[in-house]
């Protein structure tokens, strides 16, 4: 159906001219006029053709208003389904949203954290700072002890020695005759004490 601008169909623009059946007569004049001229030859498979387009038409016409409702119940069904799945996703996502609100409230915090971290580093700098300088004083001090430990034997050692040499050279310079006038002196002496203490 060719419409004009005024969204007329042919057939109403040909009953305007015509009347009511003009447009009638226009199809069966048409249809001679194929016929006539053999441009619509009409045998066996031209008869087949159009029963089948006419039960197809028949059928169309039966069928066409329950499978269209059938088919829009199953379209809503699926629509149905769908929607509900979005709608599952959405509150998923209002859910996600929440969430991320929730750890934007923590990012609020962050510079709290920021500093409590700053302190904690600061601690164990200064943890490690005063253990390397106990250490160092640990180091200095053994040396030490070990540089007066060897002073201590030093002297110890030139004692003795100084000693030993003393015990030597008196007991070289002290004659016979002198060693018997001492243990004399000594027997006197201890005599003397011996009397006194009765």
């Amino acid at each position: 159906a060719v419409q004009t601008s005024s969204r007329r169909t042919l057939k109403e623009l040909i009953e305007e001219k015509t009347g009511t059946t003009g447009p009638y007569v226009l199809g069966v004049g048409l249809l001679a006029y194929l016929i006539s001229k053999e441009i619509l030859v009409l045998h066996t498979e031209t008869l087949i053709a159009a029963s089948i387009f006419g039960v197809g038409y028949a059928i169309v016409r039966k069928v066409a208003q329950p499978t269209a409702e059938f088919l829009d119940q199953q379209g809503d069904e699926v629509l149905n389904t769908l929607n509900e799945g979005r709608n599952m996703q959405m509150e998923r996502l209002e859910e996600a949203i929440k969430a991320e609100k929730g750890i934007e409230r923590m990012f609020d915090s962050r510079n709290e954290i920021f500093e409590v971290l700053k302190e904690n580093n600061a601690m164990k700098l200064e943890i490690e700072y005063r253990k390397r300088q106990e250490y160092v004083y640990n180091e200095i001090k053994k040396r030490l002890d070990y540089q007066v430990e060897i002073e201590e034997t030093k002297r110890r050692q030139e004692k003795e020695h100084i000693v030993g040499w003393l015990q030597q050279h008196v007991v070289k310079s002290i004659s016979a005759s002198q060693e018997k006038d001492f243990l004399n002196q000594c027997l006197v002496d201890l005599k003397a004490i011996s009397s006194s203490s009765r």
